[in-house]
């Protein structure tokens, strides 16, 4: 019994700093057309590099999600679709220093947003 707490105290020591060291930020999402802006919340995590995607139970309906990211020039360097499943967390090594925008489209829902990777 004590191994096992000493060994989870161990894990918990470990991987703290990975936790305390993350860059959460929040992508400001905004609609290309009518559509309702709060189904999805995006975040960019600097350090880790993964972008996260939490979804409202009425995307979830629409099973699967194209996701693309672009440089400011409109390059694309990111392409995925994606299931609509509570959320998602995308890794995006290929991501430097600099400016990106992100598209999210599912149905008639187009939102689009930008952010930084510093």
């Amino acid at each position: 019994m004590n191994s096992s707490k000493l060994f989870l105290a161990g894990v918990f020591f470990l991987l703290f700093p990975l936790v305390a060291t993350a860059k959460k930020k929040n992508i400001h999402l905004d609609a290309m057309k009518k559509s309702p802006v709060d189904l999805v919340e995006a975040f960019i995590d600097d350090v880790s590099k993964e972008l996260i995607l939490e979804f409202k139970d009425c995307v979830t309906d629409q099973n699967t999600l194209l996701v693309f990211i672009t440089d400011l020039s409109g390059n694309r360097i990111y392409n995925k679709e994606v299931s609509a499943s509570g959320f998602s967390v995308l890794p995006v090594p290929m991501l430097n220093n600099g400016e990106y925008r992100l598209f999210i489209y599912w149905g008639e829902t187009k939102l689009q947003g930008y952010f930084d990777v510093e």
